[in-house]
C-alpha cells in the first residue's frame, strides 16, 4: 500500500469489495461554480473557491483549489454534474479519492426454495433462488 493511501486498503473489508467515489449531491447552478454578474450570468474569469471544512484550501502545489476544477480527471463542472468528494485533500479528483463502499462481489446471503407436486403421472416442480447483500460485479 502506498503511503497516504491507507484508506484504500482492503484489510479487515469483504473480499471484493469495490473502490468507489463518493458523491455529495449535484451542482445546481452556475452560482456554485462562478461568480454571477447583474444578468444571472456566470462570470468566468471569477471562479468559486472550494471549501474544505469551511475554509478555502489550496492543491499540494499551494495554489487554490476551484470549485470549477473538481471534476473527475480535472474536467471542468458545469450544473447537472455529481459533486464528488476530494478525500485525500490534494484538490484533484481521481483514482486517490476512490474509498472502498458498498457491499462486495460475494453474497452475504444466498436462498432457494423447491417446491414440486406429482398427480395422476404428472409432475411439476420449481426452483427459485436468489441472493441478497450483493454487489453487481464489472
Amino acid at each position: 500500500m502506498f503511503p497516504g493511501l491507507e484508506y484504500q486498503a482492503s484489510t479487515g473489508r469483504p473480499n471484493g469489495q469495490q473502490l468507489l467515489l463518493t458523491a455529495d449531491g449535484l451542482y445546481t447552478s452556475w452560482s456554485q461554480l462562478y461568480a454571477i454578474d447583474g444578468n444571472g450570468n456566470p462570470i468566468l474569469s471569477q471562479p468559486v473557491r472550494a471549501l474544505k471544512d469551511g475554509n478555502p484550501y489550496t492543491d499540494i502545489n499551494g495554489n487554490p483549489v476551484y470549485v470549477k476544477d473538481l471534476g473527475f480527471g480535472g474536467r471542468a463542472l458545469q450544473p447537472g454534474d455529481i459533486r464528488l468528494v476530494d478525500v485525500n485533500g490534494d484538490g484533484l479528483i481521481n483514482e486517490k479519492d476512490r474509498v472502498r463502499q458498498g457491499y462486495s462481489t460475494a453474497p452475504v446471503y444466498s436462498y432457494g426454495v423447491t417446491v414440486g407436486f406429482r398427480f395422476k403421472g404428472f409432475d411439476v416442480s420449481a426452483l427459485f433462488a436468489g441472493m441478497a447483500g450483493v454487489a453487481r460485479g464489472p
